[in-house]
């Protein structure tokens, strides 16, 4: 983002049976990785096609140590639209998500889902 390359982490899990069973993207909360889902993954994944993601500079994601987020509410609440925008455009134009998904985050990750569903 900004010009300069980004990696955002992601993994899937039981990415053979898209199309059969219904995906589900998890994202973290603040201080987090996806780490913090292992415990229900095996539950969860027999029912959903689960698609597990690390937001912004956390976790294995590159690291954004100087942005303009940082001069303003406005910018910051741009780069975070511009985060998920950008990330689930990714994961779909690589055949990772279908067209339709549900999306769940826990504490900071539930605001960027709900960030990106009213976008």
């Amino acid at each position: 983002m900004e010009g300069k390359p980004f990696r955002v982490h992601f993994v899937s899990i039981n990415s053979e049976t898209k199309g059969v069973k219904k995906t589900l993207v998890l994202t973290h909360g603040l201080f987090g990785n996806i780490a913090c889902f292992g415990h229900f993954l095996d539950r969860i994944s027999q029912h959903y096609h689960v698609v597990l993601f690390e937001n912004c500079s956390w976790g294995l994601n590159s690291k954004v140590e100087d942005s303009e987020a940082l001069q303003s509410v406005d910018k910051t609440h741009e780069w975070f639209s511009n985060f998920m925008i950008r990330t689930m455009d990714a994961l779909t134009e690589h055949n990772h998500l279908p067209e339709k998904f549900f999306m769940s985050g826990h504490s900071y990750g539930g605001y960027l889902c709900g960030l990106y569903a009213s976008l």
